[in-house]
């Protein structure tokens, strides 16, 4: 191996140590701020869930689910053709 293959060996060898310790930084700095000051509220949260939220939650996501199917449905029915876009 010539001296600038291995330079550029070097260098790419050089950048994924970098990244993987930015990666690792990031990860405990987002650890932090869970434990800190977001994880107490998730906490709380999981711990007493508030009613309210629950049912909007199972609402919007019943609606969805009845839309796919008709979706589904009609697709079946009319022959599953997407128009094709300009």
């Amino acid at each position: 191996m010539d001296f600038l293959m291995q330079q550029e060996v070097s260098g790419i060898r050089q950048d994924i140590r970098h990244g993987e310790a930015k990666q690792f930084a990031e990860k405990n700095e987002f650890e932090r701020k869970l434990l800190g000051e977001l994880g107490e509220e998730m906490e709380k949260e999981l711990e007493n869930p508030d009613p309210k939220r629950k049912k909007e939650f199972a609402k919007k996501y019943t609606k969805k689910k009845k839309r796919r199917v008709w979706k589904e449905n009609l697709m079946r029915i009319f022959g599953g053709q997407k128009k094709e876009a300009d």
